[in-house]
């Protein structure tokens, strides 16, 4: 990091269309590994070397995506397989280490999410969808009108799960059944084949930030007014009949914090 210069490079020939997957970053015995995926394949790395741990068969579709929980990492595309690997194998992996795999994904752009002991992702048009993390069964597949599908989703600590985007945006409460909090229509969305959509949301103090093609839009909590401080007023001077007063100084709102 100190020079720029290249520590390692890995040709990946075997895997073509790789470019469109972003890295995770995951803990396996204490020791951290890239793992990244292609149509084609997914690769367990040591982000110290180019040396390949750990390598899986994979017939995923474009735009590959991957989430990992506790000893697991799932992935999956824009349809086409998705697989549920355990990382802790050497070698090729694809017999061994697959805890449970689903022939089939449904179409869909935005990243899955896995919270607690289950997994959720939005596909067209409007349908949410609920796997066990454990074995893969399909607890619940309902549709949510107006769900974005484009966006990945964001959870917070309590379980709120949000699906969010500059046109509509989708809140649900995580667990076995659906259970849905609100829907907000923000009518800023940018049309496609998946609806009223747009981009990911940004994350900050406890806020929501949205980008839609003619706004940034902001959702979060609006911080209570400070108590009000009266003014005091000082005694006049001599030969003056005015009363000067002296202000508590200027107003500061506090910064709006995140409770999740």
């Amino acid at each position: 990091m100190k020079t720029g210069d290249v520590k390692w490079q890995r040709q990946r020939k075997q895997h073509e269309k790789a470019h469109n997957s972003s890295l995770l970053l995951v803990i396996v015995k204490g020791q951290p590994q890239i793992v990244v995926a292609s149509p084609g394949a997914v690769l367990g790395l040591d982000p110290k070397s180019d040396k390949e741990i750990w390598s899986c068969k994979w017939g995923g579709n474009r735009y590959p995506t991957l989430v990992a929980t506790a000893g697991l990492v799932f992935a999956t595309g824009e349809g086409g397989e998705s697989l549920t690997i355990d990382p802790t194998g050497e070698g090729d992996i694809s017999k061994t280490h697959i805890k449970w795999r689903l022939a089939k994904t449904p179409q869909g752009f935005g990243s899955p999410l896995i919270v607690g002991d289950h997994l959720y992702r939005a596909s067209p048009p409007g349908i949410l969808r609920c796997w066990k993390v454990a074995d893969g069964e399909l607890v619940f597949e309902e549709r949510v009108e107006g769900v974005p599908t484009y966006s990945s989703p964001v959870a917070t600590k309590d379980g709120c799960i949000f699906f969010a985007g500059a046109g509509t945006s989708c809140v649900i409460q995580a667990g076995p059944k659906l259970e849905v909090l609100g829907v907000n229509v923000l009518g800023e969305g940018e049309r496609n084949e998946g609806g009223s959509t747009g981009p990911s949301p940004a994350i900050s103090a406890g806020k929501l930030f949205l980008r839609g093609p003619k706004s940034l839009i902001c959702i979060g909590p609006t911080p209570a007014p400070p108590a009000s401080q009266p003014f005091e007023a000082s005694p006049p001077q001599k030969g003056r009949a005015e009363a000067s007063f002296k202000h508590p100084g200027p107003v500061v709102t506090p910064p709006c914090t995140s409770n999740d």
